[in-house]
């Protein structure tokens, strides 16, 4: 995976949030109605006081989870829908149940790619 040069730049704070999220520590996340995406791109903003435009971590979440196997096929709204909660609906159940579960397993994904793709650039 390509990294876009802004993402590179903030790509510790992305992984320290992808990995605490991936084990279950949501508590941490600015905004429990939105999805990673928009969650990135709140602690990014927390941390540097930079405002970066979303479509960089769609970009990351969402090419990173092509490879991702419970992938939804959209890389807007990478995590299925399920009985319980929707993926696609804001605010409703998005880090909860089942979409918890998603979410934890593909911030672990998304965790992963992001690390090989760094350590692509470093060769």
């Amino acid at each position: 995976m390509k990294l876009e040069p802004k993402v590179r730049e903030v790509a510790p704070i992305l992984l320290k949030w992808l990995e605490k999220w991936g084990s279950g520590e949501i508590q941490t996340l600015p905004h429990a109605h939105l999805g990673i995406c928009h969650n990135l791109k709140g602690k990014v903003h927390e941390e540097t006081g930079v405002r970066l435009i979303a479509g960089y971590f769609v970009g990351l979440v969402g090419g990173a989870a092509e490879s991702w196997p419970e992938y939804s096929g959209s890389d807007a709204f990478p995590v299925p829908q399920t009985a319980g909660g929707a993926s696609r609906l804001v605010g409703r159940h998005l880090w909860q149940g089942e979409q918890l579960e998603l979410r934890k397993s593909l911030c672990r994904h998304v965790s992963n790619v992001l690390r090989e793709a760094l350590e692509q650039d470093n060769d």
